[in-house]
């Protein structure tokens, strides 16, 4: 299974300024020196390597694309929907399945500048579990929020519901919703195939913690191979932003640790985060995870020694998972 993350950011997206863009090359420039090159043939190299470190989070809200065996399934349509938009556009691709988490404004900005939702010959299906989910959709489109009325769309756009912890099959690959922690209600999503169980749990404060308040959504962590979490806010955050609908790195490595979850991506970042702070974040993570090894060794050494991996997530963060054996 394949993952792509085409945005990142919650709930604002975030632009590049000329400051941050001089902090990025600077970080860039640093790091190049602590690697002692010193010959831009040499820095060209680097930068085009694939293992290079991010020289940014990107900006984008919330848009993530699962790809087995050929198809995509993108999970909210936040605003790297558009840059997905464009990939699809290039390779000619005419039918789209889009799955939503909620319907709060960063998880739909994408879709009216989506160009394929005004192209005739395209078909978009898209699945929820909200009850008014095409109700919710179809308002923005009403010639005041947005100059286009849904009736104005030319591409097929078909609605299909899904039941809470109820599988729903595509061709050998099963989805599975689960609830979250968010006001408004958000539900998450779990996707089993025959070589990896990947699951997408945003927006989510994870209030609820243990076996008994997770209940039936328990199974749906269990045993993934990979998980997105939402670690918008840092742990010293948390209490002054209780009840906002999101969570921290440190729950979520808990949660991977309780339920040998073996890679938590970071997603969801704070839109007021800047690259340095996300990269302080990220290595606080790591320490946070090899404190709390030691606790869990017994059951992690014949899974994955060392505990799960840690990813903080940014635009364009290619992934290819499949089942640790």
């Amino acid at each position: 299974m394949h993952i792509k993350l085409w945005g990142t950011r919650g709930s604002l997206p975030r632009a590049l300024t000329h400051q941050g863009f001089k902090d990025a090359l600077q970080h860039l420039l640093q790091l190049a020196l602590e690697r002692g090159i010193k010959e831009i043939g040499e820095l060209q190299t680097f930068i085009a390597d694939d293992g290079c470190v991010p020289l940014t989070c990107g900006g984008n809200t919330t848009c993530t694309e699962i790809r087995h065996r050929g198809d995509s399934y993108i999970v909210d349509l936040g605003t790297g929907l558009v840059a997905f938009a464009e990939e699809q556009r290039a390779a000619g691709n005419r039918s789209f399945t889009f799955l939503l988490s909620h319907l709060h404004w960063d998880h739909i900005l994408g879709l009216p500048f989506f160009p394929q939702v005004y192209d005739r010959g395209c078909e978009i299906n898209i699945y929820h579990v909200h009850d008014h989910a095409p109700d919710y959709l179809r308002i923005k489109f009403n010639g005041v929020n947005f100059p286009v009325r849904w009736e104005e769309l030319s591409a097929a756009v078909n609605f299909h519901q899904l039941r809470l912890h109820q599988p729903h099959r595509f061709n050998d690959l099963t989805v599975t919703p689960f609830l979250l922690d968010h006001p408004g209600g958000s539900y998450g999503y779990r996707f089993d195939s025959p070589t990896a169980a990947v699951g997408i749990a945003v927006d989510n404060e994870l209030k609820r913690r243990t076996a008994d308040e997770l209940g039936a959504d328990r199974k749906l962590y269990q045993a993934l191979d990979a998980l997105l979490f939402d670690s918008q806010y840092d742990s010293n955050e948390m209490a002054e932003k209780y009840d906002w609908g999101h969570s921290s790195p440190t729950l979520g490595i808990d949660l991977a640790f309780q339920e040998m979850i073996k890679t938590i991506v970071m997603v969801h970042h704070n839109p007021a985060a800047d690259d340095q702070r996300l990269r302080d974040k990220l290595a606080r993570a790591h320490q946070y995870a090899a404190a709390t090894y030691p606790r869990h060794r017994q059951r992690w050494e014949q899974v994955q020694a060392g505990g799960p991996r840690i990813i903080s997530g940014y635009d364009g963060l290619e992934l290819e998972i499949a089942r640790v054996s």
